[in-house]
């Protein structure tokens, strides 16, 4: 939304003419946010590690996470570069988001768990340190 924003004012543009070249200008927005996420992914990759992810390797864990951000980024220039309102460019991201979310849904759907097991306890049952 930050960068559509910034579209949306002209200051991309006053940028641009003041002399400040375009990949300079994108690869600011992506150091920052990538700071942000960094940030982010290490403390999720703590909640992860102490909860439901605890037999896994720290960068098992860290690398998706940081991947999805740079997605989410990648995600974010695209829909700057299209729309040309905050409001469509909001709209457009979330949408976009949703449909990251289908081949998880699909992968649910087909995974079929037998009748009357739900997915904590099957887990329970295949991992080790409950037998």
């Amino acid at each position: 939304a930050e960068m559509a924003a910034e579209k949306e004012s002209k200051m991309k543009m006053v940028q641009i003419v003041n002399g400040v070249p375009p990949w300079l200008y994108w690869l600011t927005y992506f150091f920052q946010f990538m700071c942000l996420a960094f940030c982010a992914c290490i403390l999720w990759t703590g909640v992860f590690l102490g909860t439901i992810a605890f037999d896994c390797g720290p960068l098992l864990v860290f690398i998706p996470l940081i991947l999805s951000h740079i997605q989410v980024f990648a995600i974010g220039v695209i829909v700057c570069a299209v729309a040309n309102k905050m409001q469509d460019a909001v709209g457009m991201a979330n949408i976009m988001q949703l449909l990251a979310l289908i081949p998880l849904v699909l992968f649910n759907l087909a995974s079929k768990l037998p009748p009357g097991m739900n997915r904590s306890q099957r887990w329970c049952a295949t991992h080790p340190a409950f037998h």
